[in-house]
């Protein structure tokens, strides 16, 4: 998501959107991700995108900086993206060439029912679920929207990571200070690899056909510990000293991220609990398929 703020069905916000998390220039996340100087690669999302034929109709809900939107339109796909304000998703659309159009909606559209009589043959949700307080409802959303032979690209953080305690601490922290959180600020959702499966397969219309875990332990765990502080650092300085300073570039530095990636390569496969995300493909029961 690109702004610090969500809504989605049934929710309402009323907050300033900011330019947050932009990854124009990071490896789409149907390839991999770019974290913390590292290059993360994967091939879960790639032999299911083969499976989309050019022109079939996909949904980008939560959108973010458009690079997973732009690399699907790249493909020839008719995307579909959804986010929180018109004019931040305006301004990152600006960030590329488009070969197609592309749709833009906000939440609230989607809210009032823009989407209502639309069929998508790929949904992806990209760190999404874990900032919604019903995220039961938002895949059952996402299942009425899904074509017979439809697939659901999804992202969720996992609460054994490093990362994922200390963000549930920060949360809770907060929580207990008065603080008011702007809505899809915080991740508020902290469930297990098997807690995720559970909850996209709970109404029994999905069913995950893949899952893989991704940013190991050494890297995530890294970021969490050194990284989190450091941008802290920075942005103190900033705001006190009026000075730029890059502690947090050089305590992740791209050389030094690349050899804990070396090492998490190396991890006994059953460390991969450990890892800081949850990478699924899912799709509608042939039980549940009805619609043409």
């Amino acid at each position: 998501m690109n702004a610090t703020s969500v809504q989605v069905p049934g929710e309402t916000s009323a907050s300033v959107p900011r330019r947050t998390f932009d990854r124009t220039s990071d490896i789409s996340k149907l390839d991999g991700y770019t974290s913390s100087g590292v290059e993360h690669r994967w091939t879960i999302y790639a032999p299911f995108l083969d499976l989309i034929p050019p022109g079939s109709p996909a949904l980008d809900f939560g959108c973010g900086s458009l690079c997973e939107s732009f690399a699907l339109v790249s493909r020839g796909i008719d995307v579909t993206s959804v986010d929180l304000d018109p004019s931040t998703m305006a301004s990152y659309r600006d960030n590329y060439v488009w070969p197609r159009p592309l749709r833009l909606l906000t939440f609230a559209q989607v809210a009032d029912g823009k989407l209502s009589d639309d069929t998508f043959r790929l949904i992806c949700s990209f760190d999404v679920l874990e900032h919604v307080e019903e995220p039961g409802a938002l895949l059952a959303m996402f299942e009425r929207h899904l074509t017979n032979d439809g697939l659901l690209f999804l992202s969720v953080p996992n609460r054994f990571a490093l990362v994922e305690i200390l963000s549930w601490a920060w949360w809770r922290l907060g929580l207990l200070r008065g603080r008011v959180f702007v809505p899809g600020e915080p991740h508020i959702q902290f469930k297990s690899p098997q807690e995720w499966r559970r909850l996209i397969e709970a109404n029994g219309t999905l069913e995950v056909v893949a899952h893989e875990m991704a940013m190991g332990f050494f890297v995530i765990t890294w970021s969490a510990v050194v990284g989190l502080p450091a941008r802290a650092i920075d942005s103190i300085i900033r705001r006190q000293f009026g000075r730029r300073t890059a502690v947090e570039g050089a305590v992740l530095h791209p050389r030094l991220m690349k050899c804990f990636s070396w090492l998490d390569r190396r991890m006994p496969r059953r460390m991969g609990v450990l890892s800081g995300s949850n990478l699924f493909v899912a799709r509608r029961r042939a039980a549940s398929a009805s619609r043409p």
